[in-house]
């Protein structure tokens, strides 16, 4: 899906901090995904994943700042036990990436300890290589988890195909039908532009824009973000 550049500094704002909202379709239907953003959308480097206001995923934060053992026992994935509840707490995370590719390589091939260990910087990988190890029969698709943001998909694909992949539509049969991404991206998107309908709400009636700024919910139709002001298909 594509979005104009005008959406970049929103986009980014609801997929970190606010698309966990219960309301939200994509949320309630697909449950948590870990957003991956290329490092060329975000202008400060981050050395470790964005949380949202969830506490529990607060206290990774928290651990990652804290590199002593003492106060890393009390982080939540210490507790957690199996592959599928690692990826449970992973999954409400945004991360930022330098190598989007190998990330999509690792998940791939379910490289669990891998993923892991790109996404948290190598710091809690004894913890991980133990947990994976007492569960042996656990299987978690990572792929089917993660949302990528990129700035140029072109560039992306073709990232991906130096890996060894081979990228296409799949069956020609198939390409019209929807399936599960189709109806994960359609959700998102929906709740996206609620979301900018909702915060131009909520600051006419904070007074922090005019009531002459106030625009009408069809403003945020598909037709008009995706087709008007961008000039895109999906």
């Amino acid at each position: 899906m594509y979005y104009p550049s005008i959406f970049k500094i929103p986009l980014l704002s609801f997929l970190i901090y606010y698309r966990y909202n219960i309301s939200h379709a994509s949320t309630r239907e697909w449950g948590n995904y870990l957003v991956i953003l290329e490092n060329s959308m975000i202008s400060k480097p981050i050395n470790y994943p964005i949380i949202t206001d969830d506490p529990l995923t607060k206290e990774i934060l928290f651990s990652l700042d804290c590199l002593n053992k003492e106060k890393e026992s009390f982080w939540p994935l210490a507790k957690l036990k199996g592959v599928l509840s690692l990826f449970d707490v992973t999954n409400n995370l945004s991360h930022i990436s330098s190598d989007t590719a190998t990330l999509i390589d690792l998940a791939v091939k379910r490289d669990y300890l891998g993923f892991l260990n790109v996404i948290y910087n190598n710091t809690f990988n004894d913890m991980f290589k133990q947990v994976i190890h007492d569960d042996p029969l656990g299987k978690v698709s990572i792929v089917n988890s993660c949302l990528f943001i990129v700035n140029d998909l072109n560039k992306f694909l073709g990232d991906i195909r130096k890996k060894g992949y081979s990228i296409n539509g799949g069956p020609q049969r198939c390409r019209s039908e929807i399936n599960s991404l189709k109806s994960f991206l359609s959700s998102l998107d929906i709740d996206f532009r609620e979301s900018l309908y909702n915060h131009n709400n909520y600051h006419v009636d904070k007074g922090t824009i005019r009531e002459s700024e106030w625009l009408p919910k069809e403003k945020f139709s598909y037709r008009n973000i995706h087709m008007n002001i961008g000039n895109v298909r999906w």
